[in-house]
């Protein structure tokens, strides 16, 4: 082997060494962490769903907010709950405006992922969408 290839050899191996070191180290600046917990027991009010005072809306509904922070820690706008109960509420398809929409089995979840220079933070709010009906009809004794 002359010295040409032997030189051609070596930048060979270091540009592979070098890119996969590149690759890794972008691999690990773009990470995501997440937390997640269950909304409930602060309600406002006290609504019994017995019997026929209430249908089922949707199932599962989905509802985002996203935020951009620079450097990972300087919020430029952050993700609120408003925002992502609003985009779930939009997300129905169907107008509720003057019915009495229920939020039931409310799940946060909420995640950062991590870029170079920038991380977006997101929160999603999961559902399910009951509407209330009025009070249960009277149900008459049996004879």
């Amino acid at each position: 082997m002359n010295l040409h290839d032997r030189r051609s050899l070596l930048r060979t191996r270091s540009f592979f060494r070098t890119s996969c070191a590149s690759f890794l180290l972008l691999l690990g600046a773009a990470c995501s962490g997440s937390r997640g917990f269950i909304r409930g027991g602060e309600s406002e009010g006290f609504v019994q769903l017995s019997g026929n005072n209430y249908q089922a809306v949707q199932m599962g509904a989905v509802g985002v907010s996203t935020g951009f922070a620079l450097f990972g820690f300087i919020p430029l706008w952050s993700p609120t709950y408003s925002q992502a109960k609003q985009d779930l509420l939009r997300n129905l398809g169907t107008d509720l405006r003057g019915r009495a929409p229920i939020l039931m089995n409310q799940m946060e979840d909420s995640g950062n992922p991590w870029f170079l220079l920038f991380s977006l933070p997101r929160l999603m709010l999961t559902a399910d969408v009951y509407e209330f009906t009025g009070p249960p009809a009277e149900r008459t004794p049996a004879k």
